[in-house]
């Protein structure tokens, strides 16, 4: 049907569209990145590492430091000689810091201080960056950076230091991965207004709450990035706030997406799987909720379930994309879009997990970019959001199609009025009606074998098209109107006690002596009986349309002597 060509080209034109936007917005913040930097001064060399009091490098390359079997409450210093050149004005100095507290002093006089009350009561300090501003006579005093972990074996590396002109350091840092903060703030907008129209959806169309779970997992994964990515230190939060936000959206957003492909599990219509899943479900929901009571009650931090996560997030991925690829042969090309989005949702979670369990355990160096996961969730977002418009194409191209096959199942063809099948539909529906109030009017066109015969079929056609039409003009507000075959029509009047058959009979035989008079070849008359269900205490409504098509035969017989 066309209605169906259509709503697929508009799909595939929406699908080329959004491709392109996805793929422009990227490479704008592409360009903007590799055209901002910002000078600086790398404090790569000549620094002395001390554990507690025992020194692991003097004169040693910041970057290749490792360390090893760190414990809560440990010390690890750093301490170089800050450089002569310096920019001018005011400078200041952007460093990592990684579950621990944190102390920066220069030349014996401390300049900045984080988390050593949270250290004192074992308490969450987080990870992120640190601008710390430094004085006016720097050049050429001792940098001490003093480290205290909160946490076991969570500083195994070091980030280098580097000096920024004043008010450059903020900037600097979102020149370097201000895309993946542009990407998660769109994740979060995106996300949240699909959360709201979905909500409002779900009441009409049962399918959105799936779109629901897209937006929050969409929002969960936004607000992760925009942390990981330290975006939120732009309003000075502190960094354990922003750290626990990344950490508790981490742990959550599993389930969104979970609950999204649940239905896909159902359509494998393997027993095994779905209770698999169910019980993955389960877990997760069970192992985020407690992770968190652990974390916000200090007994057990975020960062020390992390790998238990991993386990759980690659379950999860592995398994959403078995059933999908199960459903891919008998599922539409939405689905396959669908596909398409989880490929790269997956394979995006896989290359960070990848990244920060082996990678990082193998060079200690906790700062690589993990950013495929919030690429992935974008392209996975936006393909999902294409196969959902697909879908409710094909969803509204079957409605269509269905409403014209019941136009047709139930629609005369040459009146384009109620066809027999259609009359008795309304006859069945008013008859399970309580306390029915409906009144029956039984109507035969005459004389219509005569004109057919006299002037052919497409004469009598046109006559009863036109019959048609005035019945449709004066009694549509009053109830049902229908051919049963021939040239006999129905009424149905919704409510007999309010209709005056005499009354309207009398203005209906006007209206069409009205028209014969205007139409000079053809009269048109017509015979009634009418019959009201209220005539009797129970009867069904075929007797009712038995007794206004017997009146209307009584009516026809009088007309004949009348005119004799």
């Amino acid at each position: 049907m066309k209605i169906g060509k259509t709503n697929r080209r508009f799909s595939h034109l929406t699908t080329i569209v959004l491709t392109f936007l996805c793929v422009l917005c990227l490479a704008i913040m592409g360009h903007y990145m590799r055209n901002n930097t910002f000078p600086n001064i790398l404090l790569e060399h000549h620094w002395t590492v001390l554990h507690n009091d025992t020194v692991l490098a003097s004169d040693a390359n910041i970057s290749g430091v490792r360390l090893n079997n760190t414990r809560y409450k440990d010390t690890i210093t750093l301490i170089t000689m800050l450089p002569d050149s310096a920019f001018s004005g005011n400078n200041e100095l952007l460093l990592n810091c990684y579950h621990s507290a944190l102390q920066v002093w220069i030349d014996e006089v401390l300049l900045y201080e984080y988390a050593m009350d949270r250290l004192e009561a074992h308490k969450f300090a987080g990870s992120g960056c640190h601008i710390v501003s430094l004085p006016s006579d720097f050049s050429g005093k001792e940098l001490r950076v003093c480290y205290y972990p909160t946490e076991y074996d969570v500083l195994t590396s070091f980030d280098i230091p580097a000096i920024y002109p004043a008010n450059t350091a903020i900037k600097a840092l979102y020149a370097k991965q201000g895309i993946f903060c542009f990407i998660g703030l769109f994740l979060m907008l995106f996300g949240l207004l699909l959360q709201i129209v979905s909500a409002f959806l779900t009441f009409k169309i049962p399918s959105a709450l799936r779109i629901y779970f897209v937006g929050l997992f969409a929002f969960l994964v936004g607000l992760w990035s925009t942390c990981y990515f330290d975006f939120w230190q732009l309003f000075n939060l502190p960094v354990y706030f922003i750290s626990t936000l990344e950490n508790f959206t981490l742990f959550w957003t599993a389930v969104p997406i979970m609950l999204y492909f649940y239905r896909d599990v159902q359509y494998t219509r393997q027993r095994g799987i779905l209770i698999f899943y169910r019980i993955l479900l389960v877990l997760e929901i069970a192992f985020a909720a407690i992770a968190c009571i652990l974390h916000f009650s200090d007994l057990i931090h975020f960062k020390k379930l992390l790998s238990l996560l991993h386990v759980f997030q690659l379950a999860a991925v592995l398994s959403i994309f078995y059933c999908v690829m199960k459903n891919f042969r008998r599922r539409h090309s939405a689905d396959r879009i669908q596909m398409i989005g989880i490929c790269l949702a997956g394979a995006g979670v896989l290359l960070d997990v990848i990244v920060y369990d082996i990678i990082v355990l193998l060079t200690g160096n906790p700062t690589s970019m993990l950013a495929f996961t919030a690429i992935g969730t974008l392209g996975f977002v936006l393909f999902l959001l294409i196969a959902f418009v697909m879908e409710t194409l094909i969803t509204l191209t079957k409605k269509a199609e269905n409403e014209v096959l019941k136009k047709y199942a139930y629609t005369d063809e040459l009146t384009d009025i109620g066809n027999r099948h259609a009359c008795e539909e309304k006859l069945r529906q008013v008859e399970e009606i309580d306390d029915a109030n409906y009144g029956i009017i039984s109507i035969d066109l005459n004389d219509l074998k005569i004109t057919n015969d006299s002037h052919g079929h497409e004469v009598g056609d046109h006559l009863l098209k036109t019959f048609a039409e005035l019945l449709k003009e004066y009694f549509e507000k009053f109830g049902f109107i229908g051919r049963m075959g021939g040239d006999e029509f129905l009424i149905v009047i919704d409510d007999a006690r309010a209709f005056s058959y005499d009354k309207h009979l009398t203005r209906f035989q006007q209206r069409l002596e009205e028209y014969s008079h205007r139409c000079n070849n053809f009269q048109l008359t017509a015979a009634f009986g009418y019959a009201a269900a209220s005539e009797w205490k129970e009867c069904s409504a075929h007797e009712v349309y038995h007794t206004a098509d017997t009146r209307m035969y009584e009516f026809k017989r009088k007309q004949k002597e009348h005119l004799a």
